[in-house]
């Protein structure tokens, strides 16, 4: 029964996102506003912990079939870890203009 559920899971999960290229589609044919759209994420890894080391740890997740912009390569990162990678890249960036 877990294994059904799991499954029935993934399926509904995939039809919503194809629901919602379809109604992106139409709507761009017609000249309309986008409606709101359906997202789906998959869960990459855990956090180690959250913004602080007492709380509940956090996830990482990227919307179905895309790959994470980059890999950890060591040990699991915390949400701190994160941001400060972000930052970085951002320093990085500006360096380069």
């Amino acid at each position: 029964l877990d294994l059904r559920k799991k499954f029935a899971a993934r399926a509904f999960a995939l039809s919503a996102s194809y629901d919602s290229a379809i109604a992106n589609w139409f709507t761009a044919q017609l000249g309309e506003d986008k409606p709101v759209t359906t997202r789906v994420y998959k869960p990459q890894f855990p956090l180690k912990y959250g913004c602080n080391p007492h709380q509940k740890p956090a996830g990482i997740s990227s919307v179905l079939n895309s790959k994470l912009p980059f890999d950890v390569r060591n040990g699991v990162p915390g949400y701190i870890n994160l941001l400060d990678a972000a930052n970085a890249w951002q320093l990085v960036k500006e360096l380069r203009e």
